[in-house]
This record gives C-alpha cells, structure tokens and sequence, in this order.
C-alpha cells in the first residue's frame, strides 16, 4: 500500500492537465519546516521537458495500460491532478504530503481495507486510515473533500496535514530565497527547498560529512 501511494503522484508527474497553475502555498506547510518540495503538475505538464515525456509515455501502449489499471484499483484520474506538496522538519520519517485533485476517496479506502494492518482513527470528523504502524514502512493517510489526500508516516502527523489544509495550524513564514527566484522562473513546475543548517540537526553526521554541510 505504501508503494502504491507513492507510485501515484510520481507516475502521473506529467498526465496533469489542469487549466490554471497551482503555486507553492506556504500556509499549507508547517511552521516548522526545514525542507519542502512542491510539484505544480500543469506548469510541469506544459514545459518542454514535460511535453516530450509525456509524448514518449503516450507512445507506450502498456505504460497507458498500467496508468489506467491505476486508475481503476486506486481510484486515481491522473489527469486531473493538480498539485502535491511535500515537507518536515529533518527528522527521519516524519514527513507530510498533500495531494490535490483526480482522487475517488471510497475506491482509495476500498483498496486500503484489503490490507490486513489497517487501522483507522477519527481527527474530528475526519478518518485517519493507518497500515503497517508497527512495522518498518507505516504510512497513513485520510482524504478530504474526496479531492485531497493528506499523507504521512503516522496518524499524528496526519492530523497536523489536515489543520494545516484547514487553515488551522501554524504554518511556514515566508522564504526570501523562493520569493526572488520566483522573480526569474513565474511559474515554476517543481521546486525543492532545504535549510541544511536546521536539517542537518536531526542527524548524526561524521567530520566529513559536517564539513560539507558547513560550506553547503
């Protein structure tokens, strides 16, 4: 289950074909956040580079097959994807992602049931559907508005995505760097952004590898 809902956003990179752009939002990612990465599928859909992927997979009858059996088990329509954001602090497997767009939230739970370590959990009225907790690859997740998913490696942090989707937890002030190079680039289609200062915090790293931090 995990890897499938990684698959889905990854393999749809470039099926999105919303009409407007869907830019970074910072009050969507938490006030604590040292690294984020955020995906505009249209913005990526229409770049050069996007254009030609998308030719080369559309040219490959089984990769649109595989799409489309996606599409009917998970409940996914690639080309309505809008937009995902990724983000934390640093620490190991405590990050949140939100997807927005091309989601069947019942075909989604349908198939998260017919795994045997589901286990779900009510955040206000909202259900947080979690698989393998007690193993070494957990994930949860919960669906709003059957058209965003938030995900993560636990239901706690789950539930801080859903405040944050709600406009109802304290979120990321503004980053300057992303603010000027917005300047250049109007509608970026990927973006990735880390504070190596406060990310390297949360881990045990050698002289070496100390070292390149501090000129990074």
């Amino acid at each position: 289950m995990k890897n499938a809902l990684l698959m889905i956003p990854l393999a749809s990179l470039f099926w999105a074909s919303s009409t407007y752009a869907n830019p970074l939002d910072l009050s969507q990612v938490s006030d604590d956040a040292n690294w984020l990465m955020h995906v505009d599928f249209d913005s990526t859909r229409n770049s050069v580079i996007g254009s030609f992927i998308l030719e080369e997979f559309e040219a490959k009858p089984e990769a649109v097959e595989r799409m489309a059996a996606m599409t009917t088990t998970f409940g996914v329509d690639p080309k309505a994807f809008s937009n995902l954001t990724m983000f934390g602090n640093g620490e190991h497997k405590k990050g949140i992602a939100i997807m927005k767009g091309g989601l069947d939230a019942e075909k989604l739970i349908a198939f998260a049931k017919l795994n045997k370590t589901l286990e779900t959990s009510q955040a206000g009225k909202h259900e947080i559907h979690s698989l393998n907790r007690d193993k070494r690859q957990p994930v949860a997740f919960a669906t709003l508005n059957n058209n965003v998913i938030v995900g993560g490696p636990n239901a706690g942090l789950v539930s801080r995505g859903i405040k944050l989707v709600r406009g109802k937890a304290p979120s990321r002030d503004p980053i300057g760097l992303l603010g000027e190079l917005r300047q250049v680039i109007e509608k970026p289609g990927f973006i990735s952004y880390v504070d190596i200062v406060k990310d390297s915090k949360f881990h045990d790293l050698d002289k070496h590898g100390a070292a390149m931090m501090k000129k990074a």
